[in-house]
């Protein structure tokens, strides 16, 4: 019996020890967790999950640039000017001002938006600011940097240093802009203050060379502007094709040039002075056909053959829709034979795209002055009984694909083309044609079709009127104007994709 007692004696005291070890095992390691975890953030709910980052409160800011390689946005804080770059990821929340979900590569330089981080300097989410106005396709207007405001018409605007120049893809000083009429320029404010001042059409120029048979004559360039040659003349002109004359007593040269953004463009006279010039046969393949050629600067006819002086031109290649080819070639009096075909280019992203093009009636600012953004046209055509009786204009491209002779407006038919008027007539022209194509008078550039139309000052004559848009086939016109009336309506047919 004895034994048996102290047995269950041994049992119980075996147990109690196994109970104390297990307890005192719990204690080390709830000591040690709290050792460990000491300083970090504890879930406030007690069930395990970490914490999300705090988040900041919106700011107003422009984005300067977005990197997709490395996933970063470089913002500025327009209330205090200050940059950061913040890192993106998956679960970023990218939208419209309208809640549509974009992604970062949708963003552009310039657009202004609200923004949330977290504490950890990532992007928790970027939506278009809703405030937000637009002032488009401004051709003058005045810039006081003491104070600082901007004056167009009789609106006033301010500014300060966080303004912004963004021509292109790069962002310049505000002393970089032709205020005169020559840029065009968008602006983007909210409440009474600008913002960012974008180059729509910029400015380049135009130099003369090998000038020493044309010394002392004239050159004719845009509608009824001249100027005196000589072998320093740098002109300064708003970007686009310009039929430009040179005349000096029987010498003439006569060509159609390019000016591009911030770059020259360099006219050689040698060919058209009586100085001899040492010619090589170019040979020519360009697909597709239809591309618009340029060498030095001077549009080209396409036809597949031309006479270069020898030396190395700079030739460019484009159409709407389709990559540019820019390169050179080094003409010999063997001649050379090249051929150039373009690549589709993808389809832009507009830059507007996360405020969807919407422009508020009236913008209030101080001083009791009340800012009109530019007024856009309807979205509708009127009615016929406002358009010229022949609206159905035809054109010279399906032919010949250069300024041929047309029939012109009002009735009057089979009349040709004739060398451009130069004086400037009184009134007002209105075109209709496709959305956003952009509209050349006499090599010109006029503005971009909005809400179906746009208006300008109108010229006296006869005219060549072109109709240009990425990824659309080039019109062109011969229109004569009619003096006796001071406003002036055409409407063209919508244009075809190319």
């Amino acid at each position: 019996m004895g034994g048996k007692s102290d047995y269950k004696k041994i049992m119980i005291l075996c147990a109690i020890l196994a109970v104390g070890i297990i307890i005192i095992s719990v204690i080390f390691a709830l000591k040690s967790d709290e050792k460990e975890g000491h300083g970090t953030q504890k879930p406030a709910d007690g069930t395990g999950i970490t914490a999300a980052p705090e988040e900041q409160p919106a700011l107003t800011c422009m984005i300067l640039d977005v990197d997709l390689d490395s996933s970063t946005i470089t913002l500025k804080n327009l209330q205090n000017g200050e940059k950061t770059e913040l890192i993106y990821t998956g679960g970023s929340d990218i939208r419209t001002k309208s809640g549509r979900l974009v992604s970062a590569a949708m963003l552009k330089k310039g657009n202004i938006a609200k923004v949330k981080t977290g504490d950890d300097g990532k992007l928790l989410s970027l939506t278009g600011a809703d405030d937000v106005w637009t002032y488009k396709n401004v051709e003058n207007m005045k810039m006081y940097d003491d104070p600082g405001k901007i004056e167009v018409g009789s609106s006033i605007y301010h500014m300060d240093d966080f303004l912004e120049v963004l021509n292109g893809e790069q962002f310049t000083g505000k002393e970089t802009l032709l205020t005169d009429g020559t840029d065009i320029l968008d602006l983007y404010g909210i409440g009474d203050r600008v913002y960012l001042i974008k180059v729509n059409a910029g400015h380049g120029y135009l130099k003369l060379e090998n000038t020493e048979s044309f010394e002392g004559g004239s050159i004719y360039y845009g509608l009824g502007r001249s100027d005196v040659v000589d072998d320093d003349l740098r002109l300064t002109l708003r970007e686009g094709d310009y039929a430009i004359t040179i005349v000096k007593d029987d010498l003439t040269a006569e060509a159609t040039i390019r000016i591009k953004r911030d770059e020259d463009t360099c006219f050689d006279l040698l060919p058209f002075s009586p100085e001899p010039v040492e010619y090589g046969e170019v040979k020519l393949s360009i697909s597709p056909k239809e591309s618009e050629l340029y060498i030095d600067g001077v549009k080209t006819d396409n036809d597949g053959s031309l006479s270069l002086p020898v030396g190395v031109h700079d030739i460019e290649v484009s159409l709407g829709g389709y990559n540019s080819y820019k390169g050179t070639i080094d003409v010999g009096t063997a001649g050379v034979t090249k051929s150039i075909s373009l690549s589709e280019a993808p389809e832009d992203v507009p830059d507007d795209i996360i405020y969807e093009e919407t422009v508020p009636e009236t913008v209030t600012v101080t001083e009791a002055v009340t800012i009109t953004p530019k007024p856009v046209a309807p979205d509708i055509i009127p009615d016929d009984s406002t358009l010229p009786a022949d609206s159905d204009i035809p054109d010279s491209t399906s032919d010949s694909g250069n300024d041929g002779d047309i029939e012109v407006v009002d009735g009057d038919t089979g009349v040709p083309a004739v060398t451009p008027v130069s004086s400037t007539g009184y009134g007002k022209i209105t075109v209709y044609s496709t959305e956003g194509a952009s509209v050349y008078v006499d090599g010109v550039y006029k503005g971009d079709i909005s809400g179906g139309s746009l208006t300008f000052d109108k010229p006296s004559g006869t005219i060549s009127l072109e109709l240009k848009k990425s990824g659309y086939v080039t019109k062109k016109y011969t229109l004569t104007m009619d003096d006796d009336e001071e406003e002036q309506i055409f409407r063209f047919p919508e244009m075809t994709k190319s």
